[in-house]
């Protein structure tokens, strides 16, 4: 058997691969998210001190590596617009490393220096992700992304999301729900569904409620166990 951790990896394996599909067994990751669904208030003002010190909002968290996949490109055009409205916003740039770094940085110029920061990494990055107001992970297809661990772990600490329909989330989010889905490549929508979350309360109070639907039913650790001992017994 062929364990395919997505719908995703199991479609590419199917149909791009030529994998009989009767060989293709899907099983989530599964995660320990107690860390993530309480995070003291003691290791997020530790965070907040080392990054955002003055208390600058609302606060745009990326947490992704800088390659062209990730999308990173068309989420600092859409904070460049958010910032003629809220120009105390700050974007934050984490495990900011990678080969489309030149790129990236050349947007950045066009930010003011003290509208963001850029983190190579965080250690707690359950606390970093309690001091995003939004967090946005949008990479640029649907298959472009295996899984996305960074989709559940954003949800499970109650942080509002904008994201794209890739990787494991299409399968867990409901868009409006417990985030917001925005087209690929789309800096304006991206820039429109942050926009929407802070000054929509209803939306922004909505999904955080929501934010941890489906989170164990798709992705505890004890799922991903027993799945993996009925195969292993099976065979």
């Amino acid at each position: 058997h062929i364990i395919a951790i997505t719908n995703n990896v199991r479609d590419v394996l199917i149909n791009m691969e030529n994998v009989p599909p009767e060989k293709i067994i899907l099983i989530h990751h599964g995660f320990d998210l107690k860390d993530f669904y309480s995070v003291s208030t003691e290791r997020i003002d530790v965070v907040k001190q080392k990054y955002n010190p003055v208390s600058k909002n609302p606060v745009i968290g990326v947490v992704s590596r800088f390659i062209s996949w990730k999308g990173i490109q068309y989420i600092i055009p859409a904070f460049k617009n958010i910032l003629n409205k809220y120009p105390n916003a700050l974007l934050v740039l984490a495990n900011s490393n990678g080969d489309y770094k030149a790129e990236i940085r050349k947007l950045l110029t066009e930010l003011p220096s003290n509208s963001y920061i850029e983190i190579p990494f965080e250690n707690d990055n359950a606390a970093l992700f309690k001091l995003f107001d939004i967090f946005v992970h949008v990479p640029i297809d649907k298959n472009i992304e295996a899984f996305g661990q960074i989709y559940v772990e954003a949800l499970a600490t109650g942080t509002p999301s904008v994201f794209t329909p890739s990787g494991v989330s299409p399968e867990f989010v409901v868009s409006g729900k417990n985030a917001l889905f925005v087209d690929f490549n789309n800096a304006k929508q991206i820039e429109d569904a942050i926009i929407e979350i802070i000054e929509n309360k209803e939306v922004r109070e909505s999904l955080i409620e929501n934010s941890r639907m489906n989170l164990d039913d798709f992705f505890s650790l004890h799922l991903m166990i027993d799945k993996l001992e009925q195969l292993y017994e099976h065979e």
